[in-house]
């Protein structure tokens, strides 16, 4: 009886990593089939992406009807700004590292897919540009589920390499990785060298858009602290753009690093006077909004986004701003109960209605 039952133990035991073996071979089958046929049709992707950017909004209408993004990978080896051809200044830039990771492999999440959504919302008639800075030719973008519905036919991916990008600017001589130190600063800079090149409205992903941008023309923002930022600006001509760019480069050439690039010191050496809100006739022909209109919400307030009881204070205060400042240090790690009537829900649901519809309870 026991050899018996040894026999029937050994046997089951066998068949069992037999239809083990069987299955992981079938899922390794699966997914390599998966995984060439997406790769192939969004190489394909790409190809139509680089080879019509650049024509009218009407011509370009088809691009992405028939891609299926969700969870798959765009390579971006061969499509770089300049293929992508921004023109008529009527462009919305977000730019993002793709340096740090060292698998070259970026995955958006769902706070910038939702910033992303409310500037292509509120700019149908704009190329809305998403661009990674890197130093090398690859970059693979990773698309989530959460681009679901978004309206592509006006979004377009790119990479930027930083030296190749700035060989064709006037300040090809300069040293940017010596002078700058960080990719942050560097990345500053190159959001001002996009605006001087092609003009248009650069927006950072931490922030949340209200209102459109498209009939301020040549402005920047102040902050919640009362000095001017670069996370929202307009640019079209080229001359401003240098200035901001001459002075950064002669602050920092200088040895004057420290917390001084893209703040109010600059804005104050070109303006007349030192209000809130500063004219055009005061600074040379550029505006800079107020931080109400851009900055709503300060610091110490920020964490009330996600509180139920300080919504009607939250709201009042974003009331007449086109722009929120929704993540900071401080919200970063700070997860949105999409279920709860927080403020931070309410904005989400009515400024990026297609990510909000498709996470999950609290992933943002």
């Amino acid at each position: 009886m026991r050899i018996t039952w040894y026999k029937i133990s050994r046997n089951f035991s066998k068949f069992y990593w037999i239809l083990l073996l069987a299955c992981c071979v079938f899922t390794i089958y699966k997914y390599k089939r998966s995984s060439a046929g997406s790769q192939n049709h969004l190489q394909n992707a790409s190809n139509i992406q680089a080879h019509k950017s650049g024509n009218d909004l009407a011509e370009d209408s088809s691009e992405f009807d028939e891609i299926p993004l969700a969870n798959r990978i765009i390579y971006l080896n061969n499509i770089t700004v300049d293929v992508l051809k921004p023109k008529n200044k009527r462009n919305v830039f977000f730019v993002f590292d793709a340096i740090t990771d060292s698998r070259r492999r970026k995955k958006l999440n769902f706070r910038e897919i939702c910033s992303i959504e409310s500037a292509v919302l509120k700019h149908p008639d704009h190329i809305i540009f998403i661009i990674y800075l890197t130093y090398d030719s690859i970059v693979e973008l990773q698309i989530t589920k959460s681009f679901y519905g978004l309206p592509y036919k006006n979004i377009r991916f790119g990479k930027l390499n930083v030296n190749q990008f700035l060989a064709e600017t006037p300040w090809k001589n300069v040293d940017v990785q010596n002078i700058f130190g960080t990719f942050k600063d560097i990345s500053k800079l190159i959001r001002l060298l996009l605006l001087w090149k092609y003009g248009g409205i650069y927006i950072d992903s931490k922030m949340i858009v209200k209102e459109s941008l498209k009939n301020l023309k040549i402005f920047l923002c102040n902050d919640d602290t009362g000095s001017t930022a670069y996370n929202v600006m307009e640019f079209e001509e080229k001359n401003i753009v240098e200035i901001f760019i001459n002075n950064t480069l002669r602050d920092f050439t200088t040895g004057n690093k420290a917390t001084s690039l893209f703040t109010a010191k600059i804005v104050e050496k070109l303006c007349e006077n030192s209000k809130k809100e500063y004219n055009r006739k005061a600074c040379k022909g550029f505006k800079v909004m107020s931080k109400e209109f851009c900055y709503p919400l300060s610091d110490d307030i920020i964490w009330q986004l996600f509180d139920e009881k300080y919504k009607g204070n939250i709201m009042m205060l974003v009331k007449k701003s086109a722009i929120i400042n929704m993540w900071n240090e401080k919200s970063d790690t700070t997860n949105v109960d999409k279920t709860k009537h927080t403020a931070a829900a309410e904005i989400m649901k009515e400024y990026c209605p297609q990510t909000f519809g498709v996470v999950w309870k609290n992933e943002f």
